[in-house]
């Protein structure tokens, strides 16, 4: 679980940034999970506005990386950023998203 102390933290928050790691086996259903520990905990923690953050892009091939955004995109209505922190790829764009979502 996400743990009750955490989720308090965030009910604070503006924004939600979901993270996922893109080797997961099923990243919608990891979503969903997420979603669900959301909802349960609370509901005006689950109605924030969310961006899905997709982790770790650097361990998978580009060519895979260009499907899973394909995919994923069909599959979720928010807003989906592809990084990898280690490797600094779209770290300014996860930031600048973020913050344009903050000061809309």
């Amino acid at each position: 679980g996400l743990g009750h102390e955490f989720l308090k933290h965030i009910e604070r928050t503006e924004i939600l940034l979901i993270l996922i790691d893109s080797t997961s086996e099923n990243i919608p259903k990891d979503y969903k999970i997420l979603l669900s520990e959301l909802n349960n905990y609370s509901k005006i923690l689950f109605g924030k506005k969310k961006i899905i953050g997709i982790s770790k892009i650097d361990l998978i091939e580009p060519k895979v990386v260009e499907k899973l955004k394909k995919k994923l995109q069909k599959s979720f209505d928010e807003e989906i950023i592809f990084f990898s922190s280690s490797s600094k790829i779209n770290i300014s764009e996860l930031i600048d998203r973020l913050w344009a979502n903050l000061n809309p």
